[in-house]
């Protein structure tokens, strides 16, 4: 492990191919720890796989820019680009844009809000007074 630390607070440009492959070897299980956290808080449906892939190119990017002179610890440097490397890629596999979703879970909201309400599912026109908006609106 103090090898790992050491080559962990060099230049990650300046170490060979064979350290560079050790060092990403001996933080994958850090790479795993971020992946199963953050997949806890997602629909099942979503690849591991392809969050782990997200993941190590992440790492890869932490240790390509991470400044040992900083007071930042590696671990805690890298798990912030591990996340946010699988959270780009969701957000770069993902078509509708975060205005679109978050209309969609209002509306889906206040569905279920009426249905809860009436006891039966909800009208357009029940949704859309709801909402405060008129029925073409709400359409759309």
């Amino acid at each position: 492990m103090a090898k790992v630390k050491r080559l962990a607070a060099e230049s990650y440009r300046t170490i060979d191919e064979a350290e560079r492959e050790e060092l990403i070897r001996s933080f994958l299980p850090l790479v795993k720890r971020v992946v199963h956290r953050l997949a806890g808080r997602l629909p099942a449906e979503v690849d591991i796989k392809e969050m782990l892939n997200s993941g190590i190119i992440g790492l890869v990017d932490a240790l390509e820019k991470y400044d040992p002179r900083h007071e930042t610890n590696f671990s805690t440097y890298a798990q912030f680009r591990i996340r946010g490397a699988i959270l780009d890629s969701f957000r770069s596999q993902d078509w509708a844009p975060r205005s679109l979703r978050h209309k969609a879970h209002k509306l889906e909201s206040a569905y279920q809000k009426l249905e809860q309400k009436l006891g039966r599912p909800a009208k357009d026109e029940e949704v859309a007074e709801e909402m405060g908006l008129d029925i073409e609106s709400l359409q759309k």
